[in-house]
This record gives structure tokens, sequence and C-alpha cells, in this order.
């Protein structure tokens, strides 16, 4: 092969990946919202008005939802990443079985996003751990992105054993 040959698969890969990744975040990011509902749902909890937007990160969701009590905004605030995350460990899980390198890359990804946005959220006062913050106390948003940083470690280990694999 000539080095030009090696440069265009080389460029093929990057926006391979590249792709997978926006398509990933995109997705996961209606799964996360989805997750809110099914923690609504659950819960029995009223839901008044809900509106689908965009914003630079993706699909977003405005709720309106009448609250019983404390526990219930706890729930539902951290429905949507957990239930994101719950897939992504799936797919982490296939991603090994199969050794499928995209799906571990995708799954990845999806647990670095969730972790990135719990802590911009908080520093940036939007989103759930800012909910989560104004009803409860730092001590659990701090947790929850404590357990998404051990997700995203364990994560990122099966992602290196899954590279190895197809090496």
């Amino acid at each position: 092969m000539k080095d030009e040959d090696i440069y265009k698969e080389e460029q093929k890969s990057i926006l391979f990946i590249i792709s997978i990744l926006v398509i990933t975040l995109f997705l996961f990011n209606l799964i996360h919202e989805f997750g809110h509902i099914i923690g609504i749902l659950l819960l029995n909890a009223k839901l008044y008005n809900m509106s689908v937007g965009f914003t630079i990160f993706g699909p977003s969701l405005q709720l309106k939802v009448g609250y019983n009590y404390t526990m219930q905004i706890i729930i539902i605030a951290i429905s949507g990443s957990l239930f994101s995350c719950l897939i992504a460990i799936i797919m982490s899980y296939l991603s090994r079985k199969k050794e499928n390198y995209s799906l571990g890359l995708s799954s990845l990804c999806v647990i670095f996003n969730e972790f990135i946005y719990w802590c911009l959220a908080y520093v940036f006062k939007f989103g759930d751990a800012f909910v989560l913050y104004l009803y409860t106390s730092f001590i659990i948003v701090l947790a929850i992105i404590s357990f998404l940083g051990i997700l995203l470690i364990i994560s990122f280990r099966n992602f290196i054993v899954l590279n190895r694999l197809s090496c």
C-alpha cells in the first residue's frame, strides 16, 4: 500500500468514529429524556405540560410536574441518567461479548457524556444536578458524580480490553 492509501484509510476511520460519537450522543440524549418520562410514569406523578426542544447538546425536555414530596423530585431528576447508563452498561457488556469496537466506544461515550453533564450542570446551574441541589444537598449531587466517575473508569477499562482483543 502507498502512503496516500494509508492516509485515506486513517481519514475514513476517524470520520467513522466521529460519526458514531455524534449519532450516539444524539440518541442517548433522547434516551436520557425518555428516562425522565419513565420515572414520572413509575411514580404516578402528575404531568401538567411537556415540550421537546433542541439545545447544543441535542434534544431536551421541558416538564411541568406536580410533586407530592422531595423523593419524587430526586427520582425524576436522576432517572434520565440512570436509564441511559443502564443502556450503556448493557452495550458495554455486549461489546465485550461480541468483541465489537464501535459498541464499546459508544458506551464509553455515553457514560462520559453523563459524567460531564452532571459536573457542568451543577457548576453552571442548569439541568438535573441543579434541580437536585436545590431540593436536597450537594452531597447527593457529589455521590451521583462519583458513581458516574466509577462507571466511567470501568467502561474505559472495558474499552481498553476490547481494543487489545481487536488488535
